[in-house]
């Protein structure tokens, strides 16, 4: 029995290794050539190794060093980089945005500070555009270089292109949300099998030009005193609450919106007449490349830059890496080195991917290597344009990112330490009213509470909060100590 115990344990101990093995550290090979690790979300690809030895052949002669690229599939992203970073796991790099979300990260250490360390790579400094370095910074220190890509998609409705010869509309006379009505009322009577309007996240179209503080909390982007207000209480947001609510009842929203959950099915199905959903330069080829059919943008509303749109997509370095030189300046090369950046994007030529004209790619789906998400690595503007994309949407693109408003918060984290029981009880709140982006309640039977329980939930104890920190940051922007 002994000896049997003593084995158990030894086979226990040499699992651990092999895990640990599995796992891997960023250090260096045999060859004592440093090998940085970078996790980012996505499937495994089969031809993973293959496309490594190509990228590595062109990394280690300019850095020195090689890349160990680890995939994590998305849906489960957030909460294995939770227990990576936790756990306190040596690696060098690893996305964080709109998964493994930024501000989180930050908060809890997990990431390494990058202002001396990016004095080491001028060219990625040139690369990024200053305002969007901004975007980077938590608590004043920069932590994340953002990837350059479209951060100014501004939120409109599109339509089934099919629909405005078949019902005689003039998308001309749209000037904003409240004109929508006026295709509506023809859509609906001559396609009644349709909905009308997919209600999701409709407020933004009324509600554009501000910038979130923190959830719930916002400021106007022209308000140069920075007055948090509740979003609730805008005089917008309650005429979109009622435009909705008026639209149900004609039948414009589907019945069942309340209690209908998930409707990506009828939404990738054509059900809907009429949708939301973000405006870049050729947004449609993406859109109708997931729906299967034509859809054409009903353009209202100015882009804008908000911190949110600007950290959806980043990259930071751990606070555990052991070659954080070697991994800044990998992010330069990823930024910089065009022949680098597409092969991490699209794999190798002639087996991946192959060119079908002077400026443009065709992907092969069944290669061994179909990421398809240039956005996850880098500057976005270097990516080959794949089949259907405009010869021009790149500089389309960087001309509308500059164009836009830039929220004067891109630099900005609030800090919720000194509010952080009102904050779980003001998020409570807000999710048990979600009734009023679908037009299914009246909105005078809630509005009244909705806004009397965020009250009593410290909605004005935020606000005093969020008013204090913004008035530290101006003094931050304007010079002042």
């Amino acid at each position: 029995m002994k000896l049997k115990k003593i084995i158990s344990v030894l086979l226990c101990a040499v699992l651990a290794v092999s895990v640990s093995g599995c796992n891997g550290k960023s250090g260096t090979d045999s060859d004592g050539v440093p090998t940085v690790v970078w996790y980012v979300p996505g499937e495994k690809q089969a031809d993973i190794d293959e496309v490594l030895e190509a990228v590595n052949a062109i990394l280690e002669p300019e850095i020195g060093a090689k890349l160990d690229l680890r995939f994590i599939d998305q849906g489960s992203y957030t909460e294995k980089m939770n227990m990576i970073q936790a756990s306190g796991e040596v690696f060098d790099l690893c996305f964080t945005g709109f998964v493994n979300p930024f501000n989180q990260a930050c908060d809890k250490g997990a990431f390494m500070a990058l202002d001396e360390l990016v004095k080491t790579t001028p060219e990625l400094l040139k690369e990024i555009p200053s305002w969007l370095l901004e975007a980077g910074k938590f608590k004043g220190e920069l932590y994340g270089i953002p990837n350059y890509q479209v951060v100014s998609g501004v939120q409109i409705p599109w339509i089934r292109t099919d629909l405005i010869e078949e019902c005689g509309l003039d998308l001309s006379a749209i000037e904003d949300a409240d004109d929508l009505e006026i295709i509506f009322e023809k859509i609906h009577q001559k396609r009644p099998d349709l909905y009308t309007w997919r209600s999701t996240n409709g407020a933004q179209l009324w509600t554009k030009a501000r910038t979130s503080v923190t959830s719930g909390v916002f400021i106007d982007v022209k308000d140069e005193d920075m007055t948090p207000m509740l979003d609730i209480e805008r005089k917008d947001f309650d005429h979109f609450a009622r435009k909705i609510r008026s639209w149900y009842e004609k039948g414009y929203i589907r019945s069942d919106a309340a209690s209908v959950g998930d409707d990506n099915l009828d939404y990738v199905n054509g059900k809907y007449a009429v949708f939301q959903s973000v405006y870049k330069p050729s947004a449609e080829v993406e859109l109708e490349t997931t729906l299967g059919y034509d859809v054409t943008p009903i353009m209202i509303g100015e882009p804008i830059v908000t911190r949110d749109s600007c950290t959806a997509a980043m990259t930071a370095i751990s606070r555990t890496s052991e070659n954080p030189e070697a991994a800044v300046k990998l992010l330069e090369q990823v930024n910089t080195n065009k022949e680098l950046y597409n092969l991490l994007c699209y794999g190798i030529e002639g087996k991946h991917y192959e060119w079908i004209d002077d400026n443009h790619i065709k992907l092969n789906k069944e290669g061994g290597y179909y990421i398809n998400a240039s956005w996850k690595f880098g500057n976005q503007f270097n990516a080959y344009l794949i089949e259907g994309m405009p010869d021009n949407v790149w500089e389309e693109t960087i001309a509308m990112n500059e164009a836009a408003i830039k929220s004067p918060l891109l630099a900005f984290t609030f800090d919720t330490t000194p509010v952080t029981s009102e904050i779980a009880q003001f998020s409570a709140v807000n999710s048990e009213y979600g009734a009023m982006h679908n037009g299914s309640r009246p909105v005078d039977d809630y509005i009244g509470d909705y806004i009397d329980r965020m009250k009593k939930a410290g909605a004005d104890r935020i606000l005093a909060e969020a008013q204090k920190q913004l008035g530290e940051y101006k003094k931050t922007l304007n010079g002042k100590d």
